[in-house]
């Protein structure tokens, strides 16, 4: 299920900031590129978990001990293999039917699986721990899970993350400048799944 691990080197960010007394945190968005590290593109079978993982490695210079991570709705699509009746939120209940017993079948829990087949989102999972612990299980680390609802044409309208915000453990992690990530979607369709970008929101 897992692909090799791909490095990606993302460059060393060198972040410098006045503070005024009275102001308001400063939060620097770091758009870190998914499809670049080779875990952003899945060919997918609709309820069935495909992941990948990737090495990262970059440095922030300072931060306030504050973050969160955010996905762009506009970084997110799904193409359904079938593009003559194609489209995402209407599945027939046959469709449904087949994703909920290939979800169930994969271990993934009831909720989860109703929420992808019979409501038609698509559910992004990311592990976020060091490289050697992502390389030996895709579901070690910090866990984000992002709850996309999707058009009928496969792009996304909103996203949903819990939880919201980065713990100082992880940003204390990111700041040795090497990190691992797992990537895992679940589609309500079969066809290809692109996650383009995640962003790192950084308080300083």
């Amino acid at each position: 299920m897992g692909r090799l691990a791909t490095i990606a080197t993302l460059g060393v960010f060198s972040l410098s900031f006045l503070f005024v007394p009275g102001c308001a945190p400063i939060t620097i968005p770091i758009p870190v590129s998914l499809t670049d590290a080779g875990v952003g593109e899945f060919e997918v079978q609709a309820g069935v978990p495909k992941n990948a993982r990737a090495n990262f490695s970059f440095t922030l210079g300072r931060t306030g001990g504050s973050g969160s991570l955010s996905i762009d709705p506009a970084n997110v699509s799904v193409q359904p293999a079938n593009t003559t009746s194609g489209k995402v939120s209407a599945l027939t209940l046959q469709e449904q039917n087949v994703c909920l017993d290939a979800c169930l079948l994969a271990d993934v829990d009831a909720a989860t699986c109703g929420e992808v087949c019979t409501d038609g989102e698509l559910r992004v999972t990311i592990y976020i721990g060091t490289q050697e612990a992502i390389t030996a299980d895709c579901e070690a680390g910090d866990m984000f899970v992002f709850e996309v609802e999707l058009d009928a044409d496969g792009n996304a309208t909103s996203i949903l993350v819990a939880p919201d915000s980065v713990s100082q453990d992880l940003l204390d992690l990111l700041n040795t400048g090497s990190f691992g990530a797992c990537v895992e979607v679940i589609s309500p369709v079969d066809g290809t799944v692109l996650v383009d970008s995640l962003t790192f929101n950084v308080g300083l």
